[in-house]
């Protein structure tokens, strides 16, 4: 779980705003914010709130990293996930402005070069920004995701999308997917003869003075004020403690540059104060008269370009370039609401609801139950050893491993970590696109496991070799690659070949 990372967008309560309200309202938030710190619900916080285009708050809590203890605050550095999305968004938009026409978000993602080749030819010739950017090119969600996973590169990965069928007609449909967002930026930077990461500092970090902000992960690891990620410490492999179940690991640092448009981006809680007042004043760098973005392609980041379906009360809600869209009806509303057992602990009484719904979550995680107590053995690794393939994946390399874990069938693996190439009943690598090797842990007969997440033992999936009349393997599953399909893999090689 990345560290929580609240940004208000607004003051916002009924009534006529005074300073009284808003220093209430500033109050309110930075109590939840030490609440949540306190509860060990997660072990840092940053917030930045801007009201009538001034930050009026910015700081820190808890700790940027649970082993040093070190302070978070305004200033700390965070891998941002998939807040990076609108802020790319805004990149576009500022690049949009500043090209005189050349370019616009109606632009053709594939030219003049093909940057992601999509199943259909057409699609590929159609696709435009907007396209990517609102999530509805029919593009698998997680296409690219898993590959990047296997320590594939980004132009690999992009062009390996080609070989995944859609999962709806063109535009016909709203599927979240970081390389649907990835594909459009790129084109964008290309036609500008920039690389993202420097467009991200030249239309965006730089003007607006986000010195701490970058598109880069090799930049973010030059910040000394950075946070780590955390996991919950019951889910890391070996963790027995369960007298504190709510301490929080740091897990490291991900390298997400493939995706780096989609969920590259690190900042800070006072940088990204500096982004919110410029989206609030319309591309207006904030503190001067200097316009950087254009209202014209700032706003349409905001105009609903995709359904993504209803709420559970029943109203739409919609995604626009980068940035989720959801409107509140205004006007008049009647509403009679009975508020039976005046007395009861309503907190209480809904705690245990998110309870129960939070246990339920953590509970639906992949997995293929429990262990068998009696499994029955492998073959010999020859059986399963030697290259497959398959074009989403490309050459997958099956080897024998060195026993580093058990074949216990107990589904994870404590002694190894990914990219280290030990351990495993048999490993797999990818010999031409990615050095990470990762060990598969024998789970019952031509079953195994693997997980691509070794700090975490709830990443585990199966991984099932199919056996040819010869007594060899023929294809192979994996699960974690197989979402729509791109995960089965032909035999084509032996080691004996």
């Amino acid at each position: 779980m990345n560290l929580l990372y609240l940004l208000a967008w607004a003051l916002s309560a009924l009534g006529q705003y005074t300073e009284e309200k808003i220093q209430l309202a500033i109050s309110n938030v930075t109590s939840m914010a030490q609440a949540a710190v306190n509860s060990s619900a997660v072990p840092g916080v940053s917030i930045a709130i801007v009201y009538n285009g001034s930050v009026v708050y910015s700081g820190g809590f808890g700790v940027r990293d649970t082993s040093t203890n070190e302070s978070y605050t305004a200033d700390t550095v965070q891998q941002m996930a998939s807040v990076s999305k609108p802020l790319s968004a805004t990149i576009v938009a500022a690049m949009i402005t500043a090209s005189n026409g050349s370019l616009a978000w109606d632009n053709y993602t594939n030219s003049p070069g093909a940057v992601a080749p999509y199943s259909d030819p057409w699609i590929s010739q159609e696709l435009r920004l907007y396209d990517g950017f609102s999530h509805r090119s029919g593009l698998y969600g997680l296409s690219g995701d898993d590959l990047e996973e296997l320590g594939l590169d980004r132009n690999t990965i992009l062009s390996r999308l080609q070989y995944m069928a859609p999962i709806y007609p063109f535009r016909a449909g709203y599927t979240y997917s970081n390389y649907g967002i990835t594909a459009a930026a790129i084109s964008t930077s290309d036609k500008m003869n920039m690389t993202w990461d420097d467009a991200a500092q030249e239309y965006l970090y730089g003007p607006l003075g986000m010195t701490s902000s970058s598109s880069s992960f090799a930049e973010f690891l030059t910040r000394t004020n950075r946070a780590s990620l955390h996991v919950p410490a019951s889910q890391i492999p070996g963790y027995s403690n369960s007298t504190n179940a709510t301490q929080w690991e740091p897990t490291g640092l991900r390298n997400p540059d493939a995706q780096s448009p989609a969920g590259g981006v690190s900042s800070s809680a006072n940088d990204m104060a500096k982004w919110l007042q410029l989206q609030l004043g319309l591309g207006v760098i904030p503190n001067t008269t200097n316009r950087l973005i254009d209202e014209a392609p700032l706003n349409e980041t905001h105009t609903p370009f995709t359904v993504r379906g209803k709420s559970a009360f029943g109203i739409t809600s919609f995604y626009g370039l980068g940035f989720g869209v959801d409107y509140r009806q205004m006007g008049a509303r009647s509403s009679p609401m009975p508020v039976p057992l005046r007395s009861r602990d309503w907190v209480a009484f809904w705690d245990g609801i998110y309870g129960g719904l939070e246990a339920a979550e953590s509970g639906g995680a992949p997995t293929f139950g429990a262990a068998p107590q009696n499994p029955s053995p492998m073959l010999a690794a020859e059986a399963y050893t030697g290259m497959y393939y398959n074009d989403y994946v490309g050459l997958m390399q099956v080897a024998a491993g060195s026993n580093g874990t058990t074949s216990s069938s107990n589904g994870t693996s404590n002694t190894t970590t990914s990219g280290s190439g030990g351990g495993g009943d048999l490993t797999i690598s990818f010999p031409v696109t990615s050095n990470m090797t990762f060990p598969l842990t024998h789970w019952d007969r031509d079953t195994f496991s693997l997980n691509t997440v070794p700090q975490l033992n709830t990443a585990i999936e199966p991984v099932i070799f199919a056996i040819g009349a010869d007594g060899n393997a023929t294809t192979v599953m994996v699960d974690r690659l197989n979402g729509n399909g791109g995960g089965i893999l032909n035999r084509v090689m032996d080691n004996s070949s």
